[in-house]
């Protein structure tokens, strides 16, 4: 129509869908992928224990990629290379469901399978398990999963690390309560979440300290279920740092249990995230988004 003049104005705010690694982009700090592990991804499932031999559905896992090592931090930053079964009994590894239309991918663990990094498997170099340290001030970690044993008499462990001095952080169910807890140093400091595991897919994101342009440490650490906060701790937990980058064999990360724990995780593992720095709000959200999107967590 000639002479009418037509302008539009953006009167909504845009939120553009990120992936891990694109959430990286948007910190405040130097911020790096540590780790990402993707169940949904058949190009990182293998049979054997060094990325060998690619998966199908329904097989038993004995190897997975980390999708934030190579290109995304490498060697200097990286949590380790790949995670893996070193023992070669079926019996502990995960069985793996690939991906459909429907249903999302992911490892299954019957409380005895479970995945582990040391200075010998997934390492980044010669004695060199990884390139992190677990800085309680600085630090972000999260996790999708269904846990299928939501009460139980005995503490059930997720996901753990364990430094030169066999010091652990976990994170897991605490059976006393039946919810799920962090533990910056195990039967030593927890920090209790409030909230119990619904049984059904969902996140939960630690958040050690707060994102800032200084990149200084902050005594804070936030957990989040469904990307909802549930609790904030501001204890010290400075001395519970774990190093993961010492020459030790008693330095590892375990995917489905602790170290030399019987209790393990009962259910699925559908992602696990790591980065060597405190989340940001603004990627919090971007993260939520991505979940929403992907697994369908509101």
């Amino acid at each position: 129509m000639k002479g009418l003049s037509l302008s539009f104005k953006n009167t909504f705010p845009m939120r553009v869908q990120q992936n891990p690694i694109g959430i990286t982009f948007l910190s405040l700090s130097a911020t790096n992928l540590v780790a990402w592990y993707d169940m949904s991804d058949a190009s990182t499932m293998f049979t054997g224990p060094t990325l060998s031999g690619a998966a199908t559905n329904g097989q038993r896992i004995r190897s997975v990629n980390n999708k934030a090592y190579d290109g995304n931090g490498a060697s200097s930053t990286s949590l380790n290379s790949y995670i893996a079964q070193p023992n070669a009994s079926t019996a502990l590894q995960p069985v793996w469901t690939a991906p459909t239309i429907t249903d999302p991918g992911y490892l299954t663990f019957g409380n005895r399978e479970y995945l582990q990094s040391l200075i010998t498997v997934g390492n980044v170099s010669t004695g060199k398990m990884g390139g992190v340290t677990l800085n309680h001030e600085n630090h972000t970690i999260s996790v999708v999963l269904r846990n299928d044993t939501v009460a139980d008499s005995s503490d059930a462990f997720y996901f753990g690390y364990q430094n030169a001095a066999r010091r652990l952080a976990l994170f897991g169910l605490e059976a006393d309560d039946d919810q799920a807890h962090y533990w910056p140093t195990y039967a030593a400091i927890d920090i209790d979440s409030g909230t119990a595991f619904g049984g059904g897919i969902e996140s939960w994101t630690i958040v050690m300290g707060e994102a800032t342009s200084g990149g200084a440490d902050v005594r804070q650490v936030k957990i989040y279920r469904n990307g909802v906060l549930v609790t904030t701790s501001t204890v010290d937990y400075s001395a519970e740092d774990k190093d993961l980058t010492a020459n030790s064999v008693q330095v590892s990360f375990d995917l489905g249990r602790s170290p030399g724990s019987a209790n393990q995780l009962n259910g699925r593992m559908y992602e696990f995230l790591q980065w060597d720095k405190a989340l940001s709000d603004v990627q919090l959200d971007q993260l939520n988004t991505y979940y929403g999107v992907k697994y369908g967590i509101s």
